[in-house]
């Protein structure tokens, strides 16, 4: 959710932006002036150890099968993040060290795609929602009175007929989910 989108849905009474906070360990980390490398550390602190790396290994330990993230060798890390922001991006361009080393050995079609990611469908899921339980479980938040009843339903018509809100609308069942869980006892 974007400001606006997270006043919204949770109104002004439950608003509370924790969007600045950064933990004492990262910010001993950080270099004033250099944001590229203060989210370089930020991420390993927070989004790389709680989802882009667990998620694979918990995954391939599921499936029995052994992972790799073959750019997390702690010397690579270490070096990367030694250097100066404007060495990874510019205006132009993101990953410009790494796309400079690859281009030495791929062609262009490799190192200037797009990001490509694997996803679950979940979005395309919610849009047909054939068993009800991704209305059934928003219709329970919104009993909770934690958020914007009337928006939540406005991101849930909206994604029905365009596909376009599925990150919020994630989020959101994740939340009821966690309510059931730790709330309810369920």
């Amino acid at each position: 959710f974007d400001d606006a989108a997270r006043r919204a849905v949770l109104g002004t009474d439950w608003y509370r932006d924790v969007g600045g906070e950064v933990d004492a360990p990262t910010l001993r980390l950080s270099t004033p002036g250099d944001v590229v490398r203060n989210l370089m550390w930020r991420d390993c602190a927070g989004l790389l150890t709680d989802n882009n790396v667990i998620k694979p290994d918990r995954m391939g330990m599921a499936a029995s099968l052994e992972a790799r993230c073959p750019l997390l060798d702690y010397r690579l890390a270490e070096h990367a993040l030694a250097l100066p922001g404007e060495t990874h991006v510019d205006a132009t361009a993101t990953k410009r060290l790494l796309r400079t080393l690859l281009s030495r050995r791929f062609p262009s079609s490799v190192t200037e795609r797009p990001k490509q990611q694997f996803t679950v469908p979940v979005g395309e899921w919610m849009q047909r929602d054939e068993t009800g339980a991704y209305r059934a479980t928003l219709d329970r938040l919104n009993a909770r009175g934690l958020c914007a009843g009337t928006e939540v339903d406005r991101l849930w018509l909206a994604h029905r007929a365009a596909g376009r809100h599925t990150r919020p609308l994630r989020l959101l069942i994740a939340l009821e989910l966690w309510c059931q869980v730790f709330l309810d006892g369920d």
